[in-house]
C-alpha cells in the first residue's frame, strides 16, 4: 500500500501528495486522505491506553503524476456530505465540547500534512461457471 502525505493545497479541489512515479502511483489511482486521533486513554486507569481511530476525511484521485509528486482532483469529502449547517446550529448539546475532542472540527479537512493512504481494490471472487 502507498501512503504519503498532502503537500500542498492547490485550490479548494485540488492538493498535491508527496508520492509519485518512483512510489509507485499511476493516474487514476485512488488514495484516501485519513486523520488518526489522539489516543484514547481509560479515564478509570490513565496508565490503560484503549486506542486511537482513524477516519477518513475524503478520498482523492491521482491526476497529474511525475517523478516525486503526485496532483490529485478530490473527488469525495466524506465528512461534509448531506451535512445541513442550519440543523447542526440549532440543535443543543449537553456534551462538554471543551474537553478535549478525538476529531477537533481542524483536523477533520483536508491540509498540509494530511495523511494519504492507496485504496487496494477488493479482490473479485471467481464465479462458478453454471453447470
Amino acid at each position: 500500500m502507498i501512503e504519503g502525505k498532502v503537500a500542498a493545497i492547490v485550490d479548494g479541489s485540488s492538493v498535491v501528495i508527496n508520492v509519485g512515479k518512483q512510489h509507485g502511483v499511476r493516474p487514476g489511482m485512488r488514495f484516501k486522505a485519513v486523520y488518526r486521533t489522539v489516543q484514547i486513554v481509560d479515564p478509570d486507569n490513565p496508565g490503560n491506553v484503549l486506542d486511537g481511530l482513524t477516519l477518513v476525511i475524503g478520498e482523492i484521485e491521482a491526476t497529474s503524476v511525475l517523478d516525486r509528486f503526485t496532483f490529485c482532483l478530490v473527488d469525495n469529502p466524506i465528512i461534509t456530505k448531506g451535512l445541513n449547517i442550519a440543523q447542526f446550529m440549532e440543535k443543543k448539546s449537553i456534551v462538554d465540547t471543551d474537553e478535549r475532542q478525538l476529531a477537533p472540527e481542524r483536523e477533520v479537512k483536508i491540509r498540509v500534512g494530511t495523511l494519504v493512504q492507496e485504496i487496494e481494490k477488493q479482490a473479485s471472487i471467481p464465479r462458478k461457471a453454471p453447470a
